[in-house]
């Protein structure tokens, strides 16, 4: 039930020799260097620079589609250990994990923080015998996994930047369709409104006025980058043109997306100025895009050195910096601030019940 949530798409990079100016404290991404629990995959963090890299999968016990507290003092994913997929949190430093759905009868997945921290919103999947298992409901609980309630169907909620409205794709009348709905599910609205369109993955606007997602045509099979306003006006296709088009990325102050097609561009959120950032031929495979904080530089996934690595370049696509260098996959890199100094407190990664069952899960023991 568990799936990749990212999509990769064709290109390379150009090349420099100047480094770029880092943005934001650590970095975390998928690694199967040292083996995983999901498809040989661990969850790794390292310096802005690509330094010291560590294993938080077998140092801390967590999973790979791990999730911060905006205070860092817990730490939130989905984990299959009990049996089926359940909801559990942890402090930062690995220790007292709670299981916070305990559902056996269902698939609980993809968790995520509300940006105050006080609530915890997720997807929750019939288990693979029972019926309707291709229509998961959206689920909203606050952070200690009391009062849990059910909004209704729907796939890939995300939180409004000020966190009292949720953004999601949903069934329609032939396809999925974009939709934003008030925190206890009321005031559903569709806002992307196409019957011609499959549409999926919204993404806020810094400022929570608009929302950029990803539609594949049923006429042609081509796939686009939109953004709309939050009361579905103004549609725009950003990437017209393009047979191929995903992976939106809002700048920080939410005035440009980058999108991957073959090469990884930028463009205006109205449709203008659109900037080729890598300018590769022939093409190669690049994906996963994400601004630093301030804006200044962009993480992303390419092959273009024969096996996946994580490369920064500045905004405007100069100084392409290869971050990992190793010979291992190296995946879906993402911005976040980490406490290192939590790994020096554990005595041992077996004294800790969690941290050992993780181990154990790995093949370690």
């Amino acid at each position: 039930m568990k799936y990749l949530r990212v999509v990769l798409i064709l290109a390379l990079l150009a090349a420099s020799t100047s480094c770029p100016v880092f943005g934001d404290k650590q970095i975390r991404f998928w690694s199967d260097r040292d083996g995983g629990n999901w498809a040989g995959y661990s969850l790794f963090a390292m310096n802005a620079d690509g330094s010291a890299p560590v294993n938080l999968s077998k140092e801390l016990g967590v999973e790979l589609g791990s999730s911060w507290s905006p205070d860092g003092t817990k730490i939130l994913f989905d984990s299959d250990r009990t049996g089926d997929s359940e909801i559990f949190v942890v402090n930062a430093d690995g220790s007292n994990p709670v299981n916070l759905t305990n559902d056996p009868a269902k698939s609980d997945l993809s968790p995520s923080w509300s940006p105050d921290g006080t609530k915890i919103l997720w997807e929750r999947w019939p288990l693979p015998d029972m019926a309707d298992m291709d229509r998961p409901e959206i689920f909203v609980m606050n952070a200690d996994g009391s009062n849990q309630r059910n909004l209704g169907d729907g796939y890939r909620p995300t939180w409004s930047p000020d966190g009292i409205k949720i953004a999601f794709a949903a069934p329609a009348v032939f396809f999925r369709d974009i939709f934003v709905m008030n925190l206890d599910g009321s005031g559903k609205l569709n806002i992307s409104n196409d019957r011609a369109r499959d549409n999926s993955f919204p993404s806020w606007s810094p400022d929570g006025l608009k929302v950029a997602f990803h539609g594949v045509s049923d006429f042609n099979g081509h796939s686009s980058v939109y953004v709309v306003n939050v009361d579905g006006s103004r549609l725009l296709n950003l990437s017209e043109g393009f047979t191929h088009a995903g992976g939106a990325s809002w700048s920080p102050d939410g005035t440009k997306i980058a999108f991957v097609s073959g090469d990884i561009y930028c463009v205006n959120v109205d449709g203008t100025n659109l900037v080729n950032l890598t300018q590769q031929n022939p093409p190669g495979w690049n994906g996963h895009v994400r601004w630093s904080g301030d804006g200044a530089t962009i993480l992303f996934n390419t092959f273009r050195d024969g096996n996946w690595e994580i490369y920064i370049m500045n905004a405007d696509g100069s100084s392409p910096v290869n971050l990992t260098n190793h010979p291992a996959a190296d995946q879906f890199p993402s911005w976040f601030s980490f406490d290192f100094s939590v790994l020096s407190t554990l005595v041992s990664p077996r004294d800790k019940l969690f941290t050992t069952w993780g181990e154990i899960k790995h093949g370690n023991q």
